[in-house]
């Protein structure tokens, strides 16, 4: 069955509200402590209710005021926006709520939740690890799956020279960690070690484990290198 918008709900209680309530006052609904009044021949003669939850009205010639019938929505001036809650009368004169799980809180300016009613009440729901997100501390960032816009996603890894970095939960690079005497240099956010080292008059070569090889030395010879050491220029 389709859910009345709170809207037409709302709506419904200035039409049907006193209709409703005169039927409950005349199958014997116990009445106000204020119910014994002055004789009328409309509800307009009888004086104003105390509140929305007590109806003042005309039953057979004398004014009366009677609880509203229990979930009576009451008017829009007296519902919280976005509590998830939808204000109503309990039936015996006093406000209670309803969850409503389509008034949603107010936006809380994280570009990495999303406003949703949780068992009646309001909640931030954290959006997917993944999805694009945008603050000032990252214009191109990415959902981290808790809540937080980062610049990456936790746990992915990356070279920054011959070190390496981790993402953080915060979904933030930290400070590089300097590969090991050992491994010294990064390759596929890995720190990789030396298998051999050739060394010639004027340049040398180095094997990886992942076996690439590096050259470096005089280049003014014409060898491979990237001139750093020996007679480069």
């Amino acid at each position: 069955m389709p859910t009345l918008t709170r809207a037409f709900r709302l709506s419904l209680f200035a039409v049907l509200a006193p209709f409703a309530l005169t039927c409950a006052a005349k199958i014997g609904s116990q009445a106000h402590p204020s119910s014994s009044l002055a004789p009328c021949e409309t509800q307009m003669e009888c004086p104003r209710a105390p509140h929305s939850c007590i109806v003042s009205t005309c039953v057979e010639g004398r004014c009366v005021m009677v609880e509203a019938a229990a979930n009576t929505v009451v008017p829009e001036n007296e519902q919280i926006k976005g509590d998830c809650r939808l204000a109503v009368c309990d039936g015996r004169g006093e406000k209670t709520g309803l969850a409503d799980e389509n008034d949603w809180p107010a936006d809380d300016g994280n570009p990495c939740t999303e406003e949703a009613c949780e068992e009646g009440a309001p909640a931030h729901l954290p959006l997917a690890l993944g999805e694009a997100c945008e603050d000032e501390n990252s214009p191109n960032g990415i959902c981290n799956g808790a809540g937080k816009c980062g610049d990456c996603l936790p746990s992915a890894k990356r070279c920054s020279g011959n070190a390496t970095q981790a993402c953080n939960d915060d979904g933030e690079w930290p400070e590089p960690e300097p590969c090991p005497e050992a491994s010294p240099v990064c390759v596929s956010a890995e720190c990789i070690g030396l298998r051999d080292v050739s060394a010639g008059a004027r340049h040398t070569c180095a094997r990886f484990e992942d076996g690439s090889v590096r050259c470096w030395g005089d280049r003014r010879s014409g060898r491979l290198g990237d001139g750093a050491t020996g007679m480069a220029r």
